[in-house]
C-alpha cells in the first residue's frame, strides 16, 4: 500500500515539475518562433535608410556560421568594409585551426555581396564605383580560388591573405 502511495505521489511530483518547465519555456518565448529582439534585424535590414555599407552589413550579420558563432568583426569607413575574426567566439577545441570561422566569414562576406545587389542605385553602386573593376564581384569570380584552397595544390599556403575582391578592400 505504501509503495503504491508513494508511486502516485512521485508521479503527482513528476507531472507539475514537467508542467512548470513547459509553463516557464512558453513565459520565456521558447515556442515563440521568429519573434523577440533577436529576430529585429531579420525584420528591418531591407526597411533601413541607409544605402551605404551600413546597409552591407546589416545584412551581413543575417548570415549564417558554424556552430552559429557569428565570428566576425566589421569595421567601416567611406571607402571599405573590413572584416575580421572575432577571436572570442572561437569555439576552441571544436575548431583548433579556425577553419569553421573562416567559413563563417565567407558566409557574412557573401550575404553582404548578394545584399548589395538589392540595393539597386544604392550601396552596390556605391562600393562597384569604389573598386578598380568597377563592379561587384560574382560567384565565377571567386569559385576558382575556392576549388584551388579546396584542393591538394594548395596544400602549401599557410595563414596567407589572398584578397580576392576587385581591387575594394574589403576583409584585413
Amino acid at each position: 500500500m505504501r509503495r503504491r502511495l508513494f508511486l502516485k505521489g512521485a508521479g503527482v511530483v513528476t507531472v507539475v515539475v514537467a508542467g512548470g518547465a513547459v509553463w516557464r519555456a512558453y513565459d520565456q518565448g521558447v515556442f515563440s518562433v521568429g519573434e523577440g529582439p533577436a529576430y529585429k534585424p531579420w525584420k528591418d535590414w531591407r526597411n533601413t535608410a541607409n544605402d551605404g555599407p551600413l546597409a552591407l552589413v546589416s545584412a551581413a550579420i543575417l548570415a549564417a556560421s558554424p556552430h552559429n558563432t557569428q565570428p566576425w568583426l566589421f569595421k567601416i569607413t567611406n571607402s571599405s568594409i573590413e572584416l575580421h575574426i572575432d577571436m572570442q567566439r572561437n569555439v576552441g577545441a571544436l575548431d583548433p585551426y579556425l577553419r569553421e570561422e573562416h567559413i563563417g566569414m565567407g558566409c557574412a562576406l557573401n550575404g553582404s555581396n548578394v545584399t548589395a545587389g538589392t540595393f539597386a542605385g544604392g550601396a552596390g553602386a556605391v562600393l562597384a564605383a569604389k573598386t578598380p573593376l568597377g563592379r561587384l564581384g560574382r560567384v565565377s569570380d571567386i569559385a576558382p580560388l575556392a576549388v584551388f584552397l579546396a584542393s591538394d595544390e594548395s596544400a602549401w599556403i599557410t595563414g596567407e591573405v589572398i584578397r580576392a575582391a576587385g581591387g575594394l578592400v574589403v576583409a584585413t
